[in-house]
């Protein structure tokens, strides 16, 4: 498929009526929303909402059943994963599958190497990227070996050794303990200060509301509503459709 140029008045990633159905259930209905370079976006749903499927139909893992992504304007619905990849999109996913025998710096340096054909370069890539998300202590080892929090941060820089200019971000903070995520969040920050934009799928409230400029609600498949973090937790739609089930479970 050719990438066709579209307006997208300045956003980075512009979704427009994205639907996808698999034999017969709805994941996704309708679901429209833009990414401004330089934002942070959260996505919030119960489970099943579509989160994920929206994630899939963004990087094309799974093309949309009816509507559009744009990058930069640039229509590419239907374009390969790897080229999306290329064109900008890195991901990191919420089940870490690492090459476990390869070192940390291996595995990151086969991410660098869809960027550039020069081992040399992959390899300088690798390593900084390695030291910026701060597993410069186990580059040599096994990413079997790696903890819980370790493998969170190995998925990062797989997604940063793209250089992306969006990052999809599939809860990367989901099975890290407070002490862990506080580090995690400022890294995220800090990526953010380096000129990367971020969607963002996360049941940690604390940390959607710390880090989004703004929040799309997903629910059966549709979004429910749109805003900063103090319109959306004021919303009493979502409060009834999800943050009341949040706090019951935080309660419990």
């Amino acid at each position: 498929m050719s990438v066709d140029t579209a307006a997208s008045d300045g956003a980075l990633l512009s979704i427009r009526g994205v639907t996808k159905t698999f034999s017969g259930l709805t994941a996704l209905e309708d679901v429209s929303f833009e990414v401004q370079p330089g934002q942070i976006k959260g996505v919030i749903g119960p489970n099943g909402a579509g989160k994920t499927t929206l994630f899939n139909v963004i990087a094309g893992s799974f093309p949309p059943t009816a509507g559009e992504v744009l990058l930069r304007g640039k229509v590419v619905t239907g374009l390969p994963s790897h080229r999306i990849a290329r064109a900008g999109i890195a991901r990191t996913y919420q089940l870490m599958k690492p090459f476990g025998t390869l070192s940390v710096r291996d595995n990151v340096l086969i991410a660098a190497l869809q960027r550039t054909g020069s081992m040399k370069e992959a390899r300088v890539r690798a390593g900084d990227v390695v030291e910026r998300v701060g597993l410069a202590s186990w580059a040599d080892d096994q990413a079997a070996g790696l903890s819980t929090a370790g493998r969170k941060r190995l998925e990062l820089a797989r997604a940063l050794a793209l250089e992306p200019d969006l990052l999809l971000l599939d809860e990367v903070l989901a099975g890290l303990v407070p002490s862990e995520r506080a580090p995690v969040m400022e890294l995220l920050a800090e990526i953010r200060r380096g000129g990367v934009t971020m969607l963002f799928v996360e049941h940690v409230m604390a940390a959607v509301m710390e880090l989004s400029d703004e929040i799309v609600v997903l629910h059966h498949g549709q979004v429910l509503a749109t805003g900063t973090p103090d319109q959306v937790t004021s919303d009493p739609a979502v409060v009834e459709a999800y943050l009341g089930e949040e706090q019951s479970d935080a309660d419990a």
